[in-house]
């Protein structure tokens, strides 16, 4: 069961970085249905599998901000060196 905590983070960070947010709809049917499968196989508790599950989708989507965040922030740093202006040289 940690593994698929630690493969959603994973997975929300390279989403958020790749693709917008309606992308989070699918991928949080698929984790949903993966974890509870997964319950289901080990004979786990149904409340253990509901507390796993809830834990995935918030890894999931933490790790979208942080995907789309680290985005942004990568994406701002050439604008930033665009906007100073360097005075011509003449030659």
């Amino acid at each position: 069961m940690l593994a698929i905590l630690v493969f959603g983070a994973i997975t929300g960070a390279v989403l958020g970085s790749r693709f917008n947010v309606f992308v989070l709809a699918p991928a949080t049917l698929f984790f949903s249905t993966v974890t509870i499968a997964t319950g289901i196989v080990t004979n786990s508790d149904a409340r253990t599998v509901v507390v796993v599950v809830l834990a995935a989708l918030t890894l999931l989507q933490a790790g979208y901000i942080a995907g789309s965040l680290s985005l942004s922030i990568f994406q701002s740093e050439p604008n930033l060196r665009r906007s100073v202006w360097i005075p011509a040289q003449n030659c």
